[in-house]
């Protein structure tokens, strides 16, 4: 958002709903405050459950949408959730604005997340379902983050505009002096390794199989040190991993760092030997994800599950196992022949540079404008 303010003369209403409990230090303030970008409505009733807090929100998210689009003289309305887009394609359709759904995920497996028992996963989901498919058809063009997306798009409505917009990579952020400072690398064969896992810790990744490997690596005399870094949105999943580790011989050498500032995400890749993307295979992770592009940037060796998206857009840069004795063989590979490893990220540059933050806003910008002109 904020590149879209530098790179393009506009004015940006940020409609801000998240009032969901829970640690915030994750949001960084610089991302929004600028002088062509003004946050407006942070007074939501705050709520751990999803569904109760959109519930009593429901009037107030209404108001605020209505007011953006009615008094603040907009020209195109950018939207991206679930329930706050739903009233806003309503609102927009009615004062003939047109509406641009940022589809950055799919939404029914994400809300699913926050509940543990399986009824209330499959209302959700269900809800969410429908509400996503309103919206797709309501608005003038959808924006995903993939093919794979953009395909799903395509079967709910057949006649939407679809463009894909990757997520990106802030390269000068990620490029600080310190990551240019030498780190001491360990001796080949010495046993002992550091792993990273930057994101969110939800039922949607596979810890429990990186657990495994480190288990396996334990009993072979390794010594595996893993940095989970990030929070949980349903709390189960990361309580449940908790849970094996604590049960483990390795549970000193784990660390559940929980949600942590954004600038502060560099430090933890670069104290790393190798970077962990712990997919599960399903619709929502057939993505371009933006821990991968991070992890390249600070030169990391990156270990990943095989998706479609992932192998396609940056086979070339990462290693990919498919279970947990996949991994240890990689770990152990990493450890006696770290050089071999890294060979992969001598290349990465050529690619990062299109996945810019800067050049994507330049993309999306486009896909704004031409929706106002062809309302």
């Amino acid at each position: 958002m904020k590149r879209l303010a530098h790179t393009h003369a506009c004015q940006i209403y940020v409609l801000n709903f998240d009032g969901l409990g829970g640690p915030r230090t994750a949001m960084n303030p610089e991302l929004v405050v600028d002088r062509n970008i003004c946050l407006v409505g942070q007074n939501s009733l705050p709520g751990r459950n999803p569904a109760l807090y959109y519930v009593l929100n429901s009037k107030h998210i209404s108001d605020l949408v209505l007011h953006a689009i009615r008094d603040l003289k907009v020209e195109v309305v950018l939207n991206s959730n679930v329930l706050p887009s739903a009233i806003a394609t309503n609102l927009a359709h009615r004062m003939n604005i047109p509406l641009v759904y940022d589809f950055v995920e799919y939404y029914p497996q994400s809300a699913s997340a926050y509940f543990k028992n399986p009824l209330a996963k499959a209302v959700a989901s269900g809800i969410v379902q429908k509400l996503m498919n309103y919206i797709i058809r309501g608005s003038s063009t959808v924006v995903t983050v993939s093919d794979s997306h953009a395909k799903l798009v395509r079967k709910i409505d057949p006649t939407k505009p679809v463009h894909v917009v990757p997520n990106g990579v802030d390269l000068r952020m990620l490029s600080h002096a310190d990551l240019n400072r030498p780190i001491r690398h360990r001796k080949a064969g010495a046993r002992e390794l550091s792993l990273v896992y930057v994101g969110s810790v939800d039922e949607w990744v596979d810890l429990e199989v990186v657990l495994s490997a480190v288990g396996k690596l334990n009993h072979e005399g390794y010594r595996i040190c893993l940095k989970v870094v990030g929070g949980s949105h349903g709390g189960f999943y990361l309580d449940r991993l908790k849970s094996i580790v604590a049960c483990s011989d390795f549970r000193r050498d784990v660390q559940f760092t929980g949600f942590v500032p954004y600038h502060l995400v560099p430090q933890y890749l670069r104290n790393a030997d190798v970077a962990l993307a712990p997919y599960k295979k399903s619709i929502k992770n057939d993505v371009t994800p933006l821990k991968i592009l991070e992890y390249l940037a600070c030169r990391k060796i990156v270990l990943c599950t095989p998706l479609p998206e992932i192998k396609r857009r940056f086979g070339d840069f990462l290693w990919f196992y498919d279970d947990a004795e996949d991994l240890a063989r990689l770990l152990r590979l990493v450890s006696s022949d770290r050089p071999f490893m890294e060979e992969k990220l001598k290349h990465a540059d050529r690619i990062l540079a299109d996945y810019s933050w800067d050049k994507l806003a330049d993309r999306y910008y486009q896909i704004i404008e031409s929706a106002v002109v062809n309302r």
